[in-house]
């Protein structure tokens, strides 16, 4: 943490002189901050029981991918209502 970087670059051809270049130092490195939430559901653990515990991203897309397929799912029950009323 607190460090300075510069970078040093040399490029060179054939018949020609090589020529190096080195790029402005940068200001100091700042330590990063995190963030940390966590969320609780009303179920209770019980002796014995594995527990899952899944991180919120996970439950969204699983979530999500329900809803795709349940709306895939009814679009095809619609799709085939129609075919046998056209019968």
């Amino acid at each position: 943490m607190g460090r300075r970087i510069s970078v040093k670059v040399t490029a060179s051809k054939t018949g020609l002189a090589a020529v190096s270049s080195t790029s402005a130092t940068t200001a100091k490195i700042a330590k990063a901050t995190s963030k940390v939430s966590v969320s609780s559901s009303k179920s209770k653990a019980k002796l014995g029981q594995k527990v899952k515990l899944l991180d919120q991203g996970v439950v969204d897309r699983h979530c999500s991918d329900l809803r795709e397929r349940q709306a895939r799912q009814d679009a095809e029950a619609s799709r085939s209502r129609a075919r046998l009323r056209t019968r």
